[in-house]
């Protein structure tokens, strides 16, 4: 269900694109068939800086979620879930994984897929919003609420084989 809902953001990320750079839809569709999640967030950052637009509070933050579930996504679906020694489930952290004198791990629990799922619809909800003809005035609604709350928050790394239930651990 994670995934499937992931999936539906990375293709409202493509829209938004399209819709932020001018592109005809159909023409966006063949040109931006396939950009990843970080590439889509990197590109809004460009966009912006090269029209010397500072984005909307909302976007932004939405941005910096997306970019935070994007790795416990990758971590999870490229290194695949392992249960760890204390029963919880964890995954190799994708940076880790490159350096073999300290591989290091990240619980995933099912509360913090729970939390993803959750904040992918407040994205959804920002994404649509940023694609509306008064996207700024949409936008300033959400900021009117002060900064949005993500239920999210990305499990701090463990050293592979460390108790995941270790009482040293620490959210980040």
């Amino acid at each position: 269900m994670f995934i499937d809902k992931f999936t539906h953001i990375e293709l409202k990320f493509v829209e938004l694109l399209i819709h932020i750079t001018g592109i005809d839809k159909d023409i966006g569709r063949i040109i931006l068939n396939g950009p990843s999640v970080a590439t889509c967030c990197d590109f809004f950052d460009r966009i912006y800086a090269a029209r010397g637009r500072v984005m909307e509070p909302a976007l932004a933050e939405a941005i910096t979620q997306m970019r935070a579930i994007n790795i416990a996504r990758n971590d999870l679906v490229h290194a695949g879930p392992r249960l760890a020694p204390d029963g919880s489930v964890v995954v190799a952290a994708k940076n880790s994984r490159r350096k073999a004198q300290s591989p290091q791990v990240r619980a995933i629990e099912v509360e913090d897929l729970e939390a993803m799922m959750a904040d992918l619809a407040t994205i959804k909800v920002i994404l649509v919003a940023a694609q509306m003809p008064d996207a700024e005035n949409a936008l300033d609604a959400f900021a009117e609420g002060g900064p949005t709350t993500w239920l999210y928050r990305p499990r701090a790394l463990i050293p592979k084989g460390r108790d995941a239930s270790d009482p040293d651990r620490k959210n980040s």
